[in-house]
Parts: C-alpha cells; sequence; structure tokens
C-alpha cells in the first residue's frame, strides 16, 4: 500500500500528466491520515 497524504496523492495525479499543471508545483500536506472514518493523522500505519 503506497502513502496516502495529500501530497502523495497529488503526486500521483500529476504523473498522469504529459505536462503538469502548475497546481502540481504546490507542496501540500505529507502527513498520512489516521486509518479508518475519523480526523486527524498518524505516522504509524492502522492494522485491522
Amino acid at each position: 500500500m503506497w502513502p496516502r497524504s495529500p501530497e502523495d496523492i497529488k503526486q500521483k495525479i500529476c504523473e498522469a500528466f504529459t505536462t503538469p499543471p502548475a497546481e502540481c508545483s504546490e507542496t501540500l500536506n505529507t502527513e498520512n491520515p489516521s486509518p479508518g472514518f475519523g480526523g486527524g493523522t498518524s505516522t504509524q500505519g492502522g492494522s485491522c
């Protein structure tokens, strides 16, 4: 499983462009959200 921080997701989307839009050069939050449906972030991976 790959990280799912806003920055990681943005990078995956921007990789699909031949010429990335200007928004791809902006840096987003790099913290991974905590597992589940709640809010917050976590630096640890979740488990079931």
